[in-house]
């Protein structure tokens, strides 16, 4: 199975959950707005003086303060932090900012929206996906140890914890199934549906852990055509010429840390993670790209797991030496594979949030994807950062020594074999 996290969006320019808070409050500098974002900021930057633990100022904690301030439900820590350093109650705290927040929340909304799809919406103008195959295709084939017409089990669930669609719209365009767990319930809406992450005929089977941003009232098709063929629904605005309405209807956002009681319950968020936590299980070679496994949940989850297979002897032990894992990796029946671009600083990070056994038996393959202009500004220096990162996969027998499949990637625009 693979992971893919909020980093593996930094190649499309799509910001990681922190970085976005930034970008968004110099978006609004200077206006009535980003009073209330800078208070929210400093509030849950003093989080451990309230509660004697931090919890980190990133999108999703700003995201589910805002839907609290302006909807009736059960608040979440991080608005009763808010609440606390304010010596206030939620009622009070609702009547003075109702407005203001609902129009941070608007802007927001259509401030993710624009960053996520922008990728998407580039590569459909131009008809021209380059970049998605530079990334995806060669990775995947890698990953895969075969051509796609032929997806292995061992990467045919696909989790994700950001939410751009940009590997939806590359597996729509070299025309594979995908099944994304969404479908139109009786009433005519889109919903996500866990029964539908079904992977039956092959392609793959996309599960968003942390929610998704295109609930588009349109049937998916599962393969053929462009994914990006669904966005021409007249929910969407201007950016491709539809209505601007109705955009927060496309979102359904599970804040691991954050989430409410209501999202958690009536959602299909547990449901997601059983099959996470049942995929970890079943499968043998785990790959996390993007991912700095900072979610509690999904930590949690991870060190459970991978704490019962050294116990069964599925994984034996390895060197404390980052670069032994790499050549010890290929003898163990389970492989964690995390792509990352400091090993050291997240096998540190991960004994000190007592993880353990995950701190202990990840296999690090250290990399700092380029960005999409990179193909443009930078190209030898691109491929050469493409081959460094793809050669190391191979050197290390991590995944396959299948030289036959130099000539699968080379269709990808990547050649890697001198």
């Amino acid at each position: 199975m693979i992971l893919f996290g909020a980093g593996s969006s930094i190649p499309f320019e799509i910001p990681t959950m922190a970085t976005f808070t930034k970008d968004f409050k110099e978006a609004i500098r200077d206006t009535e707005n980003e009073k209330l974002i800078l208070h929210i900021e400093e509030a849950i930057n003093e989080a451990d003086q309230y509660i004697g633990a931090k919890i980190p100022y990133d999108l999703e904690t700003l995201l589910s303060i805002l839907t609290d301030i302006t909807t009736e439900r059960i608040i979440t820590p991080p608005t009763a932090i808010l609440l606390i350093k304010n010596q206030t109650n939620i009622k009070q705290f609702r009547e003075n900012h109702n407005k203001v927040a609902k129009e941070c929340l608007k802007i927001l909304k259509q401030f993710i929206f624009k960053k996520c799809i922008n990728p998407v919406a580039e590569a459909r103008k131009s008809r021209d996906y380059t970049y998605f195959n530079y990334f995806y295709g060669a990775l995947l084939t890698l990953l895969n140890g075969s051509p796609l017409k032929n997806i292995q089990p061992h990467i045919q669930n696909i989790f994700t914890t950001n939410w751009d669609i940009c590997f939806k719209s590359w597996v729509q365009y070299n025309a594979i199934k995908i099944y994304d767990g969404t479908k139109i319930d009786e009433g005519g809406n889109p919903v996500l549906d866990v029964s539908s992450f079904t992977n039956g005929s092959g392609g793959f089977t996309c599960v968003p852990l942390h929610g998704s941003l295109d609930l588009f009232r349109k049937i998916r098709p599962q393969v053929g055509g462009e994914y990006s063929d669904i966005l021409k629904n007249p929910m969407v605005f201007d950016l491709f010429g539809g209505e601007e309405k109705e955009l927060e209807d496309l979102f359904i956002i599970y804040p691991m840390e954050a989430t409410g009681y209501n999202e958690a319950i009536q959602s299909p968020y547990f449901d997601m993670l059983y099959k996470f936590r049942t995929t970890l299980i079943n499968e043998d070679r785990i790959f996390i790209i993007g991912s700095s496994i900072r979610d509690v949940t999904i930590s949690s989850i991870l060190e459970q797991v991978v704490t019962e297979k050294i116990r069964m002897g599925a994984i034996k032990n390895l060197s404390d030496n980052l670069e032994e894992r790499k050549r010890e990796a290929h003898t163990n029946l389970y492989k964690l594979v995390i792509f990352t671009r400091d090993a050291n600083k997240l096998k540190e990070n991960l004994r000190n949030r007592s993880k353990i056994s995950l701190s202990s038996a990840f296999v690090p393959i250290e990399v700092n994807f380029p960005k999409m202009k990179d193909i443009e500004e930078k190209k030898e220096n691109y491929d050469e950062m493409i081959k460094n990162i793809y050669n190391s996969l191979l050197t290390y027998q991590i995944i396959t020594e299948n030289k036959s499949l130099f000539e699968e990637i080379d269709k990808y625009g990547v050649n890697l074999r001198n």
